[in-house]
């Protein structure tokens, strides 16, 4: 993930496939060619025409403070729609899908613990909780910060860009146990636009 002098975010999330094509082009460079547009239209034209031929299935957030959209990147399909204000959740499945139990789950938490007329420092609070969720102990790979022996969430962040709050945060490990250190003069350094 990242953001630009002009404000945009970009994110990308890989999805899971049958098989992985190790001759496609490295999908963490789509974050890289996403931060050279100015907004969200931009990003969206710089896809092309196929990239489920060019690149393994992948989900692109972009969000420029006026618009915001998720393509979706199959084995077989591209899908790029915008999604208005709200509370959303990305992740290695399709948020879309009805299906997705963990998303599904961890959207219904982070609508009951985030209020967007509450305090920053409220909401801070609130995503910080969800990141470091371990709803399931039957099923790590179900939970919000996952734990197993061969694999798991190694770090997290909270970004914020807007009128009421504006910085960067992140942990250095798994959030549930890992302090979240202020990087916000990243942002500072940024050149402006």
């Amino acid at each position: 993930m990242g953001v630009n002098a002009a404000g945009l975010f970009a994110g990308l999330t890989n999805r899971p496939a049958e098989s992985r094509d190790e001759r496609r082009r490295s999908r963490g460079l789509l974050v890289m060619d996403a931060l050279g547009s100015r907004d969200v239209a931009e990003v969206e034209a710089g896809l092309g025409g196929d990239p489920h031929r060019r690149y393994n299935p992948f989900f692109l957030l972009s969000a420029d403070g006026r618009r915001c959209s998720l393509a979706s990147v199959s084995e077989t399909f591209t899908r790029v729609r915008a999604l208005e204000p709200g509370v959303h959740v990305v992740g290695n499945e399709d948020p879309s899908d009805p299906g997705s139990d963990k998303i599904s789950r961890i959207r219904s938490d982070a609508e009951r613990k985030i209020d967007p007329q509450e305090s920053f420092e409220a909401l801070f609070a609130g995503l910080v909780e969800i990141l470091g969720g371990h709803e399931l102990d039957s099923d790590p790979f179900r939970n919000t910060c996952v734990h197993t022996p061969d694999y798991g969430t190694r770090s997290a962040a909270v970004l914020a860009l807007g009128p009421r709050a504006r910085g960067y945060w992140a942990s250095e490990g798994p959030p549930c146990k890992t302090k979240f250190n202020d990087y916000t003069s990243l942002l500072d350094a940024l050149p402006q636009a």
